[in-house]
């Protein structure tokens, strides 16, 4: 898998948290779930489950992206912290995106 681009994605910015894991630029898990309040509580362990999911282990992460906002400061500081943590003594880099751009890639191609 080392040849491959494999990203994980992490958005905290919203009540509705978001982990993703994509392959060479396709999505191949993700989850997402109602966290009013919670995210230090169930970041990690969505992220352990999404990575599994995906059949890859932090190991095999070569890029992870982060919502950095508007949103609510706990939460997005959760994400940024969990990402920076991973990230940290991996040499993994990490790419931050804002939210408002992440609401609106959907309907780009309209």
């Amino acid at each position: 898998m080392s040849n491959q681009d494999i990203a994980l994605a992490i958005d905290t910015s919203t009540r509705y948290a978001v982990v993703g894991v994509s392959r060479d630029g396709q999505s191949v898990a993700e989850l997402s779930w109602r966290s009013d309040r919670n995210h230090s509580v169930e970041l990690v362990p969505a992220i352990q489950r999404t990575l599994a999911q995906a059949h890859v282990s932090i190991e095999d992460i070569t890029v992870i992206h982060i919502a950095i906002g508007p949103g609510a400061f706990s939460a997005l500081r959760v994400g940024m912290s969990t990402a920076m943590a991973m990230a940290t003594g991996r040499d993994i880099p990490i790419i931050t995106i804002g939210t408002l751009e992440i609401e609106v890639h959907p309907y780009l191609d309209l």
